[in-house]
């Protein structure tokens, strides 16, 4: 009986963890759709040109969905980075006006 009782705990928690796995891999693929519409919604937004020389992967090859292995709060992280990196950019093209 304390064997089966083992056996079954160790059922549950390989359950749990595949449960864990797949909800992960769920947010990474919602991150990787959302940036894919954000960037379709962006490229509609400027006719399908860069309006300013807005870039925000400064690497063409950066555009890439990615590996899969990327660390969502990495991504975000990544992200809040290039939008102050393009803000900076911004301001200074306006001050030096």
């Amino acid at each position: 009986m304390l064997l089966y009782s083992i056996l079954r705990l160790v059922n549950q928690e390989e359950e749990l963890r595949q449960e864990e796995e797949a909800m992960y891999e769920a947010k990474r693929e919602a991150a990787r759709v959302a940036k894919m519409q954000n960037h379709k919604h962006q490229k509609a937004i400027m006719g399908g040109t860069r309006a300013n020389n807005f870039n925000w992967f400064e690497d063409e090859s950066e555009q890439g969905l990615g590996t899969g292995n990327e660390d969502f709060e990495m991504f975000l992280d990544n992200v809040k980075q290039r939008s102050l990196a393009a803000r900076t950019r911004a301001i200074a093209s306006q001050v030096s006006l």
